[in-house]
């Protein structure tokens, strides 16, 4: 079983006001949401493995605050390409996750998470909102073989 946890980054403030889109922090608004949506993975009991997050910075910070509360001891892995994937790339890179690996947070951006949830649970479209996430479950043992069939559909969790 590989447990996979797609998380859109929170509430950023406007571009214009931090010089440009990678570069916009986490609103007070933001940084107590994602404060909130970490405390109800917490009591979902939620425990990753891996936490890999875009290095934009708005998703650098929901994932640090995410790290505090789930007293997630290592590593946050930043990665440039998760800012600008796009669904399929998205799928290659999950799907070269290491097999010890059993569960996976990735915070990211729309459209591509919502996108690529719905292509995986073949459930109704979810327009992720900032500071939701979507939980999927895949009945492999391998990364390598994420594949729709393999996919449940576990919980959407939004607090915007």
């Amino acid at each position: 079983m590989k447990k996979l946890y797609l998380v859109r980054h929170a509430d950023a403030e406007p571009s214009r006001l931090s010089g440009g889109d990678f570069d916009r922090a986490l609103t007070t608004y933001g940084r107590q949401h994602a404060a909130s949506l970490a405390l109800k993975l917490k009591q979902m009991n939620i425990s990753p493995d891996l936490i890999i997050s875009s290095d934009a910075k708005r998703a650098q910070e929901t994932a640090q605050i995410l790290t505090e509360i789930l007293s997630y001891k290592r590593a946050i892995l930043f990665e440039n390409k998760i800012y600008h994937i796009d669904e399929k790339r998205l799928s290659d890179f999950l799907m070269m996750t290491d097999s010890k690996i059993n569960s996976l947070l990735l915070v990211g951006h729309n459209p591509t998470l919502s996108s690529f949830a719905h292509s995986q649970a073949l459930k109704a479209s979810y327009s992720m909102q900032p500071a939701s996430a979507i939980g999927l479950h895949y009945s492999v043992k391998h990364w390598s073989d994420l594949s729709p069939r393999s996919c449940t559909f576990q919980f959407y969790e939004c607090l915007s």
